[in-house]
């Protein structure tokens, strides 16, 4: 309590309770932590590639129908290529690419 005091104004016993300074990559500091760094981080990585897919399809599906061409696998190549490149883009941010940082330190830096 002494402790914390030095820093924070009205500390009691339930204050020292909550433990603000967990490490969010490891489970057994807090679980429900654990998991929310786990699909925050999983949307830091997706969404970029998901946001990437939708836009090319929505201009493959206004390009098909001001062309009339009704071909739905013309939009599958398009897709997959700026899928593939929002992830080759995105990977380095993110710290995927064999390094010894990782995914966590993108998210709680």
């Amino acid at each position: 309590v002494a402790t914390c005091g030095q820093c924070h104004d009205n500390v009691s016993e339930s204050f020292i309770s909550y433990d603000p300074h967990n490490d969010p990559t490891n489970p057994d500091d807090n679980y429900v932590v654990y998991i929310v760094w786990f699909f925050m981080t999983a949307l830091l990585i997706g969404s970029p590639v998901l946001v990437a897919g939708m836009l090319v399809g929505l201009l493959v599906g206004l390009l098909q129908a001001l062309t009339q061409i009704q071909e739905q696998t013309i939009a599958f190549v398009p897709k997959i290529v700026a899928m593939v490149t929002s992830t080759y883009e995105r990977a380095p941010s993110c710290g995927l690419w064999f390094s010894s940082e990782s995914v966590p330190s993108a998210v709680i830096n």
